[in-house]
């Protein structure tokens, strides 16, 4: 088995399955109190297992088998043991209230979000915090050209996605927080439906209804709900999250509708995190290879926790996590599952 990082992995997630899992997000956090830095490293090991037709590899990791002997196939699974790593890095100027911050949000993992930001913070005088930040991958995937080619060897091209995030957290002092992400995806060389265009199973204005390329636009909404009592807190935070996939192929093109409900048990000694989400794929218009409107319904859950301050050193976790994640397609081409078991330290400053 071949050994990646976290990052990597992360971004197969995303690549893969499109899923999504919200918890309370490093831009709704306040800013703190006292100037200079904040945030974590962790690192560790863990095991995934991955499921998907449409990606070839992501760094050294191979995703998918190259040939397919039949387009009515799902996907064949693939399992490595990972090491595991991730970081966030803030500075902040508390004269100003402003935060500046480098890194992958803790969250993303439940979130399945491959992104890294780098942008910055400003509390407002109501205590509500706006933030913007460049939003981009920091590994290249490299996707199949033409994943609808049968009985050969298919072709690798890479995949970038970049973007931009707007934030607006703590709404008028409230617990309401919203954001607001951009992303531009490119696909180098993209020929889907190319073979199926030559051997006469589809016309040329077909093919161009499966171009891959285009953007992606994400608004996310959330209530946070706090409760204390003898030493414990417990948090509730509903979401909803809709997405619109504007990509150049109109089969392709499609709404996403995702809601998401995190709770999160926090005492003295331990935390834990339990995440659950639906969501559906409605995509605009019938798919030309297959005959049918695709639909999508993914689903999940993730069991995140921290057994706190280890060895006796203040702010080192034990920081344990099981996510689960499927995407049942109409298509049996186009399900995916993404499961990860890790065991990382955590250390918080």
């Amino acid at each position: 088995m071949r050994l990646m990082s976290l990052f990597t992995k992360v971004i197969i997630i995303v690549s893969l399955c499109v899923f999504a899992s919200t918890v309370h997000a490093q831009p709704y956090a306040r800013i703190p109190q006292e100037s200079g830095f904040s945030g974590f490293v962790s690192g560790g090991a863990g095991v995934w297992r991955v499921e998907n037709n449409m990606v070839k590899k992501i760094g050294g990791f191979t995703v998918s088998d190259d040939e397919i002997g039949s387009l009515d196939n799902k996907p064949h699974s693939e399992t490595e043991v990972t090491p595991i790593f991730n970081y966030n890095l803030n500075y902040t100027f508390a004269s100003t209230r402003t935060q500046i911050f480098l890194g992958s949000e803790l969250e993303n993992i439940l979130r399945m979000d491959p992104s890294t930001l780098l942008g910055v913070r400003q509390e407002l005088p109501d205590q509500s915090v706006l933030g913007v930040a460049y939003v981009f991958s920091p590994f290249v995937s490299e996707v199949y050209r033409d994943p609808y080619v049968e009985d050969r060897s298919r072709d690798g091209t890479d995949r970038t996605i970049n973007g931009l995030r707007l934030s607006y957290a703590n709404i008028l002092a409230s617990d309401f927080s919203f954001q607001y992400t951009y992303r531009n995806i490119d696909i180098n060389n993209e020929r889907s439906g190319r073979q199926l265009e030559t051997n006469g199973v589809i016309t040329g204005s077909e093919k161009d209804r499966l171009d891959r390329n285009g953007d992606q636009h994400d608004l996310e909404v959330l209530y946070r709900f706090v409760s204390e009592s003898g030493g414990s807190k417990h948090t509730f935070i509903p979401s909803f999250q809709y997405s619109y996939f504007d990509l150049d192929g109109s089969d392709m093109t499609y709404n996403y509708f995702l809601f998401n409900l995190n709770y999160r048990y926090d005492t003295e000694k331990f935390a834990i995190a339990l995440n659950g989400y639906y969501g559906y794929a409605d995509y605009d218009e019938s798919n030309p290879v297959f005959g049918k409107t695709r639909e999508d319904d993914r689903y999940g859950f993730s069991v995140l926790g921290f057994y706190k301050h280890i060895f006796g050193v203040q702010g080192l976790h034990l920081h344990p996590l099981v996510t689960i994640n499927r995407s049942d397609s109409n298509i049996d081409f186009y399900k995916s599952e993404v499961d990860l078991y890790a065991l990382s330290l955590f250390y918080s400053f």
